[in-house]
């Protein structure tokens, strides 16, 4: 059987890095400005928006590298399921 991910809400996601990074720099602003921007996959759970935490942590984990990780198609639409 196949793991779990990891979903958590913006608030979860920064508990989930202060617990791993207690000095990071990173806001709960810039964890919801990556959700409303769609950067990184959203799962809607009635009014929460939920997120992988895994997904989020790779994705600032490859920002600065020369193959940066980009959810969203380049588009700009949704990408139907």
């Amino acid at each position: 059987m196949a793991a779990l991910p990891r979903m958590r809400n913006a608030e979860g996601v920064m508990a989930e890095l202060k617990a791993q990074d207690p000095d990071t720099r990173i806001t709960l602003n810039f964890i919801r400005g990556l959700i409303r921007s769609g950067e990184i996959p959203v799962v809607q759970a009635g009014v929460q928006k939920l997120v992988n935490v895994d997904l989020v942590f790779d994705y600032l984990a490859n920002q600065g590298t020369a193959q940066p990780i980009r959810y969203k198609n380049y588009t700009g639409e949704r990408v139907r399921a």
